[in-house]
């Protein structure tokens, strides 16, 4: 839903960040704008994300091991401002997204930072991935072709590694004046899967419900930093 038309001066003199005349910008969209510049929240937005690099300029830049998930620099000896130094090395870095405890590794292809596990993907199977990466075995970092598949947003929430809010150390499970309740939460819905004497029951009632439901083996399991 839009907001209300309104002139950027208007909103200027209303205090307002945003302001919707409700006529397309010259990208087509039809979207609020910023009150500050003028300019297109829509046209913003696209710009920010990582659009996919060129894999032929890739396989100029950088090797990608599929056994081992490692990236490795390659020699370019046409480009002079390039450090031969670095060529035969490893080449990503490490990162860790806002709010996110798992480390990806990342690597910066033409002035543009990239997940190194999308970049494997296409590398390997010579096209951009269309949808989430999922690590199966909830390590980021591990970019082995065979720890990498492509998924849905559905399966990739049901491969997480243990919530930082969790104060059973077991998934699903928290601890009441009654002993120990286990629930999962299924298409946005809360499941309960009852409530049993011990931790260790109703860790055995989440994990067979894990399997009925779909959720990977390791969903939920406890996978340090």
């Amino acid at each position: 839903m839009f907001m209300d038309i309104i002139s950027r001066k208007e909103a200027k003199s209303k205090g307002l960040t945003k302001y919707f005349t409700g006529k397309q910008c010259k990208s087509g969209h039809i979207s609020p704008k910023y009150t500050g510049a003028g300019s297109c929240c829509q046209c913003i937005k696209d710009r920010s994300k990582p659009q996919p690099a060129n894999l032929e300029v890739i396989r100029k830049l950088i090797s990608y091991d599929s056994d081992t998930g490692f990236f490795y620099w390659l020699e370019r000896k046409d480009n002079k401002s390039f450090n031969t130094a670095k060529a035969g090395t490893r080449a990503g870095n490490e990162c860790a997204p806002k709010g996110s405890r798992t480390h990806y590794l990342r690597l910066r292809i033409d002035n543009q930072l990239h997940l190194a596990h999308r970049v494997a993907w296409a590398m390997y199977h010579n096209e951009w991935p269309d949808g989430p990466i999922d690590h199966m075995d909830g390590n980021g970092l591990n970019n082995r072709i065979d720890n990498i598949r492509l998924v849905t947003s559905v399966v990739n929430s049901r491969n997480c590694r243990l919530s930082k809010n969790n104060t059973t150390g077991v998934n699903g499970v928290y601890k009441n004046p009654h002993g120990y309740v286990a629930e999962i939460m299924v298409d946005r819905k809360k499941i309960s899967l009852g409530s049993y004497r011990t931790k260790e029951e109703a860790h055995a009632a989440r994990k067979a419900a894990d399997k009925i439901y779909g959720f990977y083996e390791n969903h939920g399991e406890y996978r340090g930093n």
